[in-house]
């Protein structure tokens, strides 16, 4: 984060802690709209019982304007509330990506199912008739024998617990990715 980004969202964080401060100093009060002989008013009702005329308006305010300002408290407790459960809902989410990411981490890659897998394909198929000079590949048995042979391997869990037969898979896993853009 840049400079100018941080100064902003610093500036931001300020306007959301004075906000927060305003709110815990009114929430308790109750403002409310009342006509007072020939004006509209903005009352405001303490929570120390006080009553203080907070604004008068213009004759020509319109009533979704008056409402607007006398809402404002309100308002600001309800959108306070929404960031505050928005912040905790991320957190959370954030929380669990990580658990995930820790999972996925912890467990080792099985490549030799992935293998299996991509042998049940018939595309996989098509692509391995390609590299065997078209010797048909009819089902997911000639498959998993002709992708053993280019892998020069026995079993699929070689795959797993051997690093060349790994890299081997997964550079013909790579080039059946690349083949398959120009088949499609």
């Amino acid at each position: 984060m840049n400079v100018a980004a941080r100064s902003e969202r610093q500036r931001q964080k300020d306007i959301l802690n004075n906000l927060w401060d305003i709110h815990v100093q009114l929430e308790a009060d109750v403002w409310e709209i009342e006509t007072r002989g020939d004006f509209t008013a903005l009352v405001a009702r303490r929570s120390s019982g006080q009553e203080v005329e907070i604004c008068r308006f213009s004759r020509r305010a319109l009533p979704d304007e008056i409402r607007l300002i006398a809402g404002g408290v309100r308002n600001l407790c309800v959108s306070l509330d929404l960031i505050q459960r928005a912040a905790a809902r991320v957190r959370q989410l954030e929380s669990e990506v990580q658990q995930l990411q820790k999972q996925l981490a912890d467990k080792p890659k099985d490549y030799a199912a992935n293998a299996a897998i991509l042998c049940q394909g018939e595309l996989f198929h098509r692509f391995l008739e390609v590299k065997s000079d078209g010797e048909v590949i009819a089902d997911k048995q000639a498959a998993d024998a002709r992708m053993k042979e280019l892998l020069t391997i026995k079993s699929k869990k070689e795959i797993n617990n051997d690093e060349r037969a790994r890299e081997a898979f997964l550079s013909l896993r790579a080039e059946f990715e690349l083949w398959k853009r120009g088949a499609e």
